[in-house]
């Protein structure tokens, strides 16, 4: 080391021997003055490093950065007093040091640089590393076909990946910042997801609700979310990954409505309606509540099809379909039960209002006839009509009796409604 007999200077220099930093002096272009933390910084001995040029150990593709702004300084310019180069280590390592630097006068008045060296090679590898993985963060955010989020604890959307564009046409800007429950049909649906997630002790799985598009479109969303802690363990925001599912589900929802229902009227198909009728008529044994059930069949059907082709027979019945719907409540159950034959089951109804409310059914289709090729087809119908009695344990003896009266009603002639009393209208 460099000694001198000046106290204040042997002390500045024991402060020097002690910092953490690689500490130098200097002069001419070679080391006057090092600290330990330079010699391992290096792995050069003390006595090598004094005799060489500084600018020997400096990467070749910084030397000639490191060497001008070394000369510039010595010549009073402005020049960074803190900047980043590379250098080799006597085993061939490139490392980056951090280099803060300024001037001092030697007691022989002339100019030397005094500064530190600090290694941040494993720092910047870090930053490398983090900005790596930053940038595949992105990458997969960016091509990932499900909707990652994040939101505060408030619900307020924190973060957004680029593919919500896709599915609810919002860029990720024009989400961020705002409350998820604004994109919901209902805002009431986000809470199902907040509900599952506290049944579900900070996990929820295929939730599933309904959004709205840009354009107003609703949109069917599948979500599994969770809740991130903090160091404390306390809940720090949320997050998720959605996916579209409308296509699914109005496909489910389709088939559900296609094993339920008649596909060209959309009234029951014959399996719910007896199902609706049984769950109808153990309500009205239970509390002795009136019931009635109409089967009836539309007139000379099969010559609508004969004489203007089948799409007739189905204009027929979606016609039908129609005037009964303005009719009848929508506490009434019909069903389709066979080819044009129908049923309708009235609760809580005595036989007399049933009776009138069929036959305003027969005078509007009769008002209201089918036009087809430019000709007024007037449809006509056979009905039996039944009420609820102690002698109809199950459905099928209500439906035999109702049946029977329809047979009584197409065989005395058609276009007739034939109650249980023989009465007919």
């Amino acid at each position: 080391m460099t000694h001198t007999n000046d106290l204040s200077i042997e002390i500045f220099l024991a402060l020097m021997d002690r910092l953490q930093d690689a500490a130098f002096i200097i002069k001419n272009g070679k080391f006057t003055y090092i600290n330990q933390r330079v010699i391992e910084l290096f792995r050069l001995p003390e006595e090598e490093l004094l005799r060489r040029s500084v600018f020997d150990l400096v990467h070749d593709a910084d030397r000639d950065l490191v060497k001008n702004r070394y000369r510039e300084r010595l010549e009073g310019k402005s020049v960074e007093s803190e900047y980043v180069f590379r250098i080799v280590t006597h085993d061939g390592e490139i490392r980056s040091v951090k280099m803060k630097v300024g001037l001092m006068k030697d007691p022989d008045g002339s100019l030397c640089s005094i500064g530190s060296l600090q290694d941040i090679t494993d720092l910047e590898k870090t930053k490398d590393a983090l900005a790596r993985s930053q940038d595949d963060m992105t990458s997969i955010l960016s091509n990932l076909p499900d909707i990652f989020y994040q939101t505060d604890m408030n619900g307020i959307v924190t973060l957004m990946s680029p593919s919500v564009y896709n599915a609810l046409g919002y860029t990720p800007d024009e989400m961020i910042g705002r409350p998820l429950r604004d994109f919901y049909r209902e805002p009431s649906d986000r809470q199902r997801i907040i509900n599952a997630l506290v049944e579900g002790q900070g996990n929820a799985r295929n939730v599933e609700a309904w959004l709205v598009h840009k354009d107003g479109s609703p949109i069917w969303m599948s979500t599994n979310a969770r809740i991130r802690l903090d160091k404390d363990n306390k809940p720090a925001y949320i997050e998720g990954i959605a996916r579209e599912r409308t296509e699914q589900k109005l496909l489910g929802d389709r088939l559900t409505f296609l094993a339920k229902y008649d596909q060209l009227t959309n009234f029951y198909n014959r399996r719910s309606f007896l199902e609706e009728c049984e769950h109808q008529l153990s309500i009205a044994h239970r509390y002795a509540r009136p019931l009635t059930l109409i089967m009836l069949d539309l007139d000379w059907f099969k010559s609508i099809n004969d004489q203007f082709g089948h799409h007739a027979g189905d204009d027929a019945l979606i016609h039908f379909a129609e005037v009964c719907r303005g009719i009848y409540r929508t506490t009434d159950i019909v069903g389709r039960i066979g080819g044009e034959e129908f049923a309708i089951l009235s609760p809580e109804t005595e036989p007399h209002n049933a009776i009138e409310m069929i036959k305003r059914f027969k005078k509007m289709l009769s008002t209201e006839p089918l036009n087809k090729d430019g000709k007024h087809i007037t449809l006509t119908f056979s009905a039996g009509l039944v009420s609820l009695s102690q002698q109809d344990p199950t459905v099928e003896k209500l439906f035999k009796r109702a049946d029977e009266l329809l047979y009584r009603a197409k065989s005395s002639g058609r276009d007739k409604i034939v109650c249980e009393d023989g009465m007919e209208a």
